[in-house]
């Protein structure tokens, strides 16, 4: 008897094991977001990057944030959750108009749903178009994400640093943050040309996209600093535009032909300097090379101690603020005694400040930025440092 049941267990349809229903879960899928201000091509660059992702292959699918948005607002407006008259939804008198109301939604779809909004409208219609890519037999064998799914997705942009987040720890190593950079003078140029603004009209627009004082307004600035690969936007370089954007494509997809530059390699030697940091704050790391790319010296930020250099791990007394238990960095324990200090005294003149209202004025007037009461030294002086005393 036992000899039978092992044959006819022997005889069942082999399942998969786990490595190989993991593979079975495995794409080519990839999603590159774009993060730049208005005049600074965006619609120019998307179409670059299209046609280098369909060189290889790829179909790309494009998605923009505003019509996500104003889906999302008519969508509100349909079901009577929202006024129909709180925004402009249609007949726009010009390109400004339809500007500031698509910035409104934005704002308003935020403070209500949450600081990554325009990311969950993302994820929903790329998990809508999988599902909707998918057979009846593709999914009873447990191919929902097969490797043989060649797309790129190309979003159409990002404007908060809480949207890079949540698409990053949806999609990992799939997702890439693409920075489109120009000068201010050319973005407001731009604008006056294509909108046909004044320079002040212009200047508030621009403005208002890099930095709006509300926590649920757009925060261009802070998210471009999540960015893995920058491109100057210029329209008097296409040339070298298209090889840095098909170069960019061909690391995404694994390519070991490309190599990185004296720059790059610089940063990534930066990076790796900044992972000796023990600051509470933030990790910053510089490298120092000559102009043949060879390694001149390193540094980091951190607390120096006595004698030259600064604590690390190895050090006989460490004096780095986590040592002194307290759960919050040196300068950010000071800013936020000096806005107690002024809740309280404001009290004292009759003039009642809550703690959210000194928070959005620390915000406003950018206190928060205040660096004065750190204790470590700049990365890139500890690395001069090592250079001169070397």
């Amino acid at each position: 008897m036992e000899a039978l049941k092992i044959v006819g267990t022997a005889q069942r349809k082999k399942k998969d094991s786990p490595l190989e229903m993991i593979s079975k879960r495995r794409t080519q899928e990839q999603v590159v977001a774009l993060s730049g201000a208005i005049g600074c091509g965006l619609s120019e660059v998307a179409v670059r990057i299209e046609d280098s992702f369909k060189k290889y292959g790829y179909i790309v699918k494009r998605l923009k944030a505003s019509d996500l948005i104003l889906e999302a607002i008519t969508s509100l407006v349909d079901k009577s959750q929202l006024d129909a008259g709180k925004f402009i939804t249609s007949d726009w008198k010009n390109e400004l108009e339809r500007i500031r109301s698509l910035q409104d939604m934005g704002d308003y779809l935020r403070d209500k749903f949450g600081l990554d909004i325009v990311s969950q409208l993302i994820i929903k219609k790329i998990s809508s178009d999988r599902q909707a890519a998918i057979t009846e037999e593709e999914a009873e064998r447990g191919e929902a994400h097969k490797e043989s799914r060649r797309v790129a997705w190309i979003l159409d942009s990002l404007k908060h640093p809480e949207e890079v987040r949540l698409l990053r720890a949806v999609y990992d190593r799939m997702f890439s943050l693409f920075g489109v950079l120009c000068s201010f003078e050319v973005k407001k140029y731009n604008i006056m040309n294509q909108i046909g603004l004044d320079e002040q009209e212009a200047m508030k627009l621009l403005r208002r996209d890099e930095s709006e004082d509300v926590a649920h307004g757009q925060k261009l600035i802070k998210t471009l600093q999540f960015g893995d690969f920058f491109l100057r936007s210029s329209q008097y370089e296409t040339e070298r535009q298209i090889r840095s954007l098909e170069r960019f494509v061909k690391i995404l997809l694994g390519d070991n032909a490309v190599t990185p530059t004296h720059g790059e390699y610089a940063m990534y030697l930066a990076q790796s300097a900044a992972y000796r940091s023990g600051c509470m704050s933030r990790q910053v790391g510089a490298a120092v090379m000559n102009e043949q790319g060879g390694i001149v010296a390193t540094g980091f930020n951190d607390v120096p101690q006595a004698g030259g250099g600064l604590y690390t791990e190895d050090s006989d007394k460490d004096a780095r603020c986590f040592v002194f238990g307290s759960n919050m960095c040196r300068n950010d324990l000071k800013k936020s005694q000096i806005r107690e200090k002024i809740r309280e005294f404001s009290s004292t003149i009759g003039f009642i400040m809550t703690e959210e209202k000194v928070a959005e004025m620390f915000e406003h007037v950018g206190l928060n930025d205040l660096t004065e009461y750190c204790r470590a030294v700049h990365a890139e002086m500890d690395a001069i440092t090592s250079v001169l005393c070397g």
